[in-house]
Order: C-alpha cells, then structure tokens, then sequence
C-alpha cells in the first residue's frame, strides 16, 4: 500500500497543468500540517506547486499560506523554498497572497509567528523572492489591523 507522499506525487504529476486542484486536494493535509509535525506528503505537495509553470490563483495561495504555518519547521521552510522557487519564476501574485494569509490569520487557522518565520526564510533566498516577500509583508499589514502577538514583522527586510 502506498504512503501518503507517494499518493501526493502521483497527485502532482496527473494534474501538473493545474496547481490549483493538487493544492485544493491538499489542503486537508496541509490544515492538518498546522496542528501536527510532521506530516507525510507535504513535501510532495510542495514540490509540485514551486514545479508548477502555470500562474496560480487563490487555492494555491491558501495552500502555501497552510504551508507556511505548519508546526514542522522543516515544512516551514519547504514551504519559503516553494515561494521563492514561484517568486523566481514570477509566479507569485503578492496582492493573492497577502489576501490568503491575511484570511487565514484572522481566521486562527495558522499562528503569526510562524507566517513571520517563513517570509523571512523565503526572503533570504534571493533579491526577487526579498522583493516579492516585501510586498506580501506590505499586503499583509495593510489588511491586519489587529495582530493577535507582537512580532517584528519588518525582519524580512532586513536588520
């Protein structure tokens, strides 16, 4: 019987011109990533979202903001590596993204300080996904007007 992360690859492969189904099928998986470490097949999932060649919309935005506040570091930064693969590729829509996460953290789906954690992970990696990280960060802050935790959420930026 196969495991999770080969059904997950499987998954990705059969619907590569379409991110946005693997990362609606996903999101069970990744919601569930939020409140246990680890999980298996979330790198699969991962994986063939920052493959993806094609421009995602809102489902794959909400999976990486699920992503990007799992309880597994190491999914955390799978999940900034996958931005910044997107990023690089300019395949990242800040104004989607910032919407998705704003909409996940005031819905208590995913914790503050673990969105803070992976844009800045994410940031580090190159110039482009620094940029695209800056306007998320800026997206973010102007949808939020009430942040649960204090968190230096200026850190993707720099010291």
């Amino acid at each position: 019987m196969a495991d999770w992360h080969t059904v997950m690859e499987w998954l990705a492969w059969i619907v590569q011109y379409n991110p946005d189904i693997l990362a609606a099928h996903a999101h069970p998986l990744l919601a569930a990533a939020t409140e246990s470490a680890p999980l298996n097949g979330t790198g699969a999932v991962l994986a063939g979202l920052a493959g993806s060649r094609y421009l995602p919309e809102r489902p794959t935005y909400s999976a990486l903001g699920l992503a990007a506040g799992a309880k597994d570091p190491v999914q955390r930064i799978a999940a900034a590596e996958t931005m910044a693969a997107l990023a690089d590729r300019n395949r990242v829509d800040p104004v989607l993204l910032s919407c998705e996460l704003s909409s996940l953290l005031e819905g208590g789906n995913i914790t503050a300080s673990r969105v803070a954690d992976t844009i800045r992970q994410a940031a580090e990696i190159s110039p482009v996904t620094g940029l695209r990280m800056l306007q998320v960060l800026l997206g973010l802050l102007d949808q939020l007007h009430d942040i649960p935790t204090p968190h230096p959420w200026w850190k993707p930026c720099g010291d």
